[in-house]
């Protein structure tokens, strides 16, 4: 199920919708992503600009802005819902992943569970995250698989850790040679050297890889690398360990 945005009021009616098996479907071939270490974004790319509706209400409302419908209309919430399936198949969804846009204030994720033939709503942050969405916006779940439209994701606080979820051309961040990672266990930066099948190759940090002064950066100093296993950068929930180590830049 592509993911669709609506109204506070309505969401849990498309919910039953969907339980219920009235939304369409699809059914791909499950493959392996191109690489490791990517994460893929929860937010759709046109419901974005909806988060800069309170600097835009003279554009949208007038100048001042004085039509209470159309200021309630601009800022009011809006919630996607993306269903969440163990296959991607479009099969007996497990949960649901729903993404709130509240303009001026930012987009919130939360994971609704099907428990026991009821539901649970728990708020979570992303894998890959930062609350100002003019960076980036970096809202991403760890991907560990792609097949067409479906993405495998990491599911927060679900005995199934990950579930495919459909979505329709998402951002897709791949860390590769030259980034820096920020360890969310140590906070520890780290620049990346080299991300293989099986390993990934890493050092510390140094003055001159975010070099933000004026003037010419500094060497680098000698170092030695590290080679860690790839599977040691995910937790026991398959989430990555890491995420951008300056998300704002300098």
């Amino acid at each position: 199920m592509r993911p669709v945005l609506f109204g506070a009021k309505i969401w849990i009616s498309l919910i039953i919708l969907a339980v219920t098996g009235l939304v369409p479907r699809a059914s791909p071939l499950a493959v392996e992503p191109e690489s490791p270490l990517k994460a893929v974004s929860l937010l759709q790319k046109e419901h974005v600009a909806r988060l800069e509706n309170l600097n835009r209400l003279h554009q949208l409302c007038g100048s001042p802005p004085e039509n209470a419908t159309c200021i309630g209309e601009a800022l009011a919430p809006r919630t996607q819902i993306n269903a969440i399936y163990e296959e991607p198949d479009g099969t007996a969804p497990f949960g649901y992943f729903l993404v709130t846009y509240s303009p001026g204030i930012g987009a919130h994720a939360a994971y609704l569970s099907l428990v026991d033939g009821g539901l649970s709503l728990q708020p979570f942050e992303p894998d890959i995250y930062d609350e100002d969405w003019g960076y980036g916006p970096h809202f991403h779940q760890t991907l560990h698989g792609q097949s067409g439209a479906w993405y495998q994701v990491t599911v927060p606080n679900s005995a199934r850790p990950t579930g495919w979820i459909e979505l329709e051309d998402p951002s897709i961040v791949a860390f590769a040679a030259g980034d820096l990672i920020r360890m969310k266990a140590t906070n520890d930066v780290h620049m990346i050297l080299e991300v293989a099948k099986d390993y990934a190759e890493i050092r510390p940090m140094q003055e001159a890889d975010m070099w933000c002064d004026l003037g010419e950066a500094p060497p680098i100093e000698p170092f030695t690398p590290v080679t860690l296993p790839l599977s040691s950068l995910y937790d026991d929930q398959k989430r990555l360990r890491f995420t951008h180590a300056y998300t704002r830049g300098c």
